[in-house]
């Protein structure tokens, strides 16, 4: 979903005459989205995935944090659905191409409106949880099997 969100926001940069594309960062456990923003800093979108192996099952989840972002989106794997999908864990509906876009409309186009359209899928506060346990508790990937519906 991030990379097909990335090739049509590029498209409507380049379509608006913005001259720097979004480009991607490999790390470790996870990939950054960036672009310049004014006066030299980056605008970034962040994807760290943590999904350890307990007793022969996946936990855990990934989260997505917009760059100086107080919290982010936390996601978690249903694999046990054909094809498998991501739901975001704290409203338990589906991480659609929509709020994908809303994530990049808000982080690379200064879009309040998708901004404030974001809220409800935001639970993980990275500074309340400064010094404290820093992962959500874990729950196994496949015992998530209910979809609701998201606006």
């Amino acid at each position: 979903l991030l990379d097909e969100a990335t090739s049509r926001a590029n498209t409507a940069r380049a379509s608006a005459g913005w001259s720097a594309p979004i480009r991607l960062r490999h790390h470790q456990a996870g990939r950054c989205y960036y672009t310049p923003g004014q006066h030299g800093l980056e605008r970034t979108l962040s994807l760290h995935v943590s999904m350890p192996l307990r007793d022969g099952e996946l936990f855990g989840g990934a989260y997505i944090t917009p760059g100086g972002a107080r919290s982010s989106i936390y996601v978690v794997p249903v694999i046990d659905a054909e094809p498998v999908r991501w739901d975001v864990q704290v409203s338990g509906c589906e991480l659609t191409g929509e709020i994908v876009a809303n994530l990049f409309l808000a982080t690379f186009g200064e879009d309040a409106g998708a901004a404030r359209r974001l809220a409800p899928f935001y639970g993980f506060d990275l500074l309340a949880s400064h010094g404290a346990e820093t992962r959500p508790t874990h729950t196994p990937t496949a015992g998530i099997r209910q979809r609701r519906q998201c606006v």
